[in-house]
């Protein structure tokens, strides 16, 4: 069982955002966690990383 697997089972919020594009045009994520009953604080934190970023109107290279 991984890190992210025990945590999810836990009960601790999480959510990926859109992060990076590598040199093959392949997308990969940020995984914020927070500790229980922070839904809305990780959410913020998220939405702002991603308000500041571009990442979310691009798209993957097939």
């Amino acid at each position: 069982m991984t890190l992210f697997t025990a945590v999810y089972r836990c009960g601790y919020p999480g959510v990926s955002a859109p992060d990076v594009f590598d040199s093959k045009g392949q997308a990969a994520s940020i995984t914020f966690l927070a500790r229980p009953f922070a839904d809305s604080a990780m959410l913020a934190v998220a939405n702002d990383c991603q308000d500041a970023a571009s990442w979310h109107t691009r798209h993957p290279t097939p």
